[in-house]
């Protein structure tokens, strides 16, 4: 009898656990539902104008490259100060980010997710702010960036171009907040450390539906940030979806820092967004593969050499 009553209470403090995370999930995700979508931010021109290049011709390997986030709030008191406390107190991996995007070059045009802007998938510039609802409360000079790269076969990296732009409607639902935020209270608090690692709690607790194949297009259209991130990967690089498939590991549980354990998916660099482009200039020099990564805009005619010089200088 002792033990029953020990295991529902256990049962119960799990619950108010989740509870109280995804209370304060919930409250932070609002933080963007004050902007309205007749805001100033409207996007009036093509959000996806980056995307018009193709693989520089230069390159010597094709890239796929995400973008991490730490973010300080120009207001302290900014509600989504909940968000960041909640994600940092169930965190397991090594460091702390709460937002994820996804770029196909190492310029400051990446794509990510977020809540109450229009459209709510939009083009992120660490160094031009104004232009992004989520972006724009946040202090340049203290917020942090990471990016990272993940090498894919050309065919790959158009496939994940095309997903991108098929879903220009996804929109950011806090409902699939539940099932993150449960996962993630049960691995932080409820998880030993060597069953912490994204394959082996998986393998061990979730219990998914099946991953689809590849190259079945999935219609869903309600994601986090972090849960769009691993779609488009799911969808389009095959050595992620069988990665996932392998260890039973479904996009919808994924976290943003989750993103950077999965296999092939390499640490490049970070910077605060202010510095985002020296830091990418800096990097780039230094690891000259990736220097064509940074001359794709066709409106500019500007090698990757010149524009480094022009930056470092």
């Amino acid at each position: 009898m002792e033990q029953v009553h020990k295991h529902k209470g256990f049962k119960r403090f799990y619950f108010l656990c989740v509870m109280a995370v995804l209370f304060l999930l919930l409250a932070g995700c609002r933080t963007t539902n004050g902007i309205s979508k007749n805001s100033r931010y409207v996007q009036e021109e093509n959000i996806f104008k980056y995307l018009e290049y193709d693989i520089p011709s230069a390159a010597e390997d094709t890239y796929i490259f995400i973008r991490l986030y730490e973010p300080v709030y120009s207001n302290p008191f900014y509600i989504a100060n909940l968000l960041k406390f909640c994600v940092k107190i169930t965190e397991v991996n090594d460091f702390y980010a709460s937002h994820a995007s996804i770029g196909f070059s190492l310029q400051d045009n990446f794509y990510g997710l977020t809540q109450g802007g229009w459209p709510e998938l939009n083009v992120e510039h660490c160094t031009n702010i104004s232009t992004n609802d989520y972006m724009s409360r946040c202090d340049v000079e203290r917020s942090e960036q990471i990016v990272y790269a993940l090498k894919v076969t050309p065919e790959e990296y158009n496939k994940a171009k095309r997903l991108l732009v098929e879903n220009e409607l996804a929109t950011y639902d806090p409902a699939k907040i539940f099932p993150v935020a449960t996962r993630s209270v049960k691995r932080s608090f409820f998880t030993t450390k060597k069953n912490q690692p994204l394959e082996r709690f998986n393998t061990i607790h979730a219990k998914h539906k099946p991953v689809g194949p590849a190259e079945e297009i999935n219609p869903e259209k309600r994601f986090v940030c972090s849960t769009f991130v691993s779609y488009i990967l799911n969808e389009a690089v095959q050595s992620v979806h069988d990665f996932f498939e392998a260890y039973n590991i479904d996009y919808r549980y994924m976290t943003v820092t989750d993103i950077a354990a999965i296999p092939g998916v390499e640490y490049l660099f970070r910077s605060s967004w202010e510095d985002y482009e020296r830091a990418s200039y800096e990097f780039a020099s230094q690891n000259t593969a990736f220097l064509p990564y940074l001359s794709l805009d066709k409106t500019q005619v500007v090698s990757a050499d010149v524009a480094s010089e022009q930056v470092l200088n």
